[in-house]
């Protein structure tokens, strides 16, 4: 007489089997290229080398990322928190020749990243706080329009040459742009900064 298989205990035990079905969609891509890479591999010949292959595909997609709604949630909350629009002026000897306009989350962390490769000293940076990423957004492709006619590369505006006073007025007049774009907007302050070089 054959042995019974209840069909409980068969459901039961196939859900202990890990199965690339089973992951979301942020972690599948992630666990499938990682089993191309191992399929190169000779010790992939027999079955039993496959399922240890795939369940440590997916222990490595769980581990490594977050699932698609902690993504979508992380972005988020990325997106909900205050950002910043600026006006870097980039020039030498106290004369600015070039203002990049851009937005950030962490205007010095971005400063510090611009200034890798320049050969211009930053020398003045001015910053409006707004209240989300979106506005920021907003903000920065409205003060891009509005200089199109400077523009030199991207995000690079050509300004000729001028002073400090010059560079207060010039974001004193942006910022009044951007309350006028998005009216929770601060306004360019000056932000007291030092060229990360």
């Amino acid at each position: 007489m054959g042995k019974v298989i209840y069909a409980e205990a068969f459901s039961e035990s196939e859900r202990a089997i890990p199965r690339l079905a089973d992951l979301d969609s942020n972690r599948l891509p992630y666990a499938e290229r990682l089993l191309d890479h191992m399929a190169l591999y000779p010790s992939l010949d027999d079955d039993d080398n496959e399922a240890v292959f795939v369940a440590a595909a997916i222990r490595a997609a769980e581990a490594n990322l977050a699932t698609a709604r902690e993504a979508a949630e992380h972005i988020s909350e990325l997106r909900a928190g205050p950002a910043y629009c600026y006006l870097a002026f980039h020039g030498l000897d106290d004369v600015a020749q070039f203002v990049k306009v851009g937005m950030t989350r962490h205007p010095e962390r971005r400063l510090y990243e611009m200034a890798t490769g320049n050969p211009l000293d930053c020398l003045w940076v001015f910053t409006c706080r707004v209240p989300c990423v979106r506005m920021a957004y907003r903000i920065e492709q409205s003060l891009l329009r509005h200089l199109e006619a400077h523009k030199r590369r991207g995000e690079w505006i050509t300004l000729g040459s001028i002073d400090a006073e010059a560079a207060a007025s010039l974001a004193m007049s942006m910022g009044d742009l951007a309350k006028s774009i998005e009216p929770e907007a601060e306004g360019f302050t000056l932000l007291g900064y030092t060229d990360g070089r």
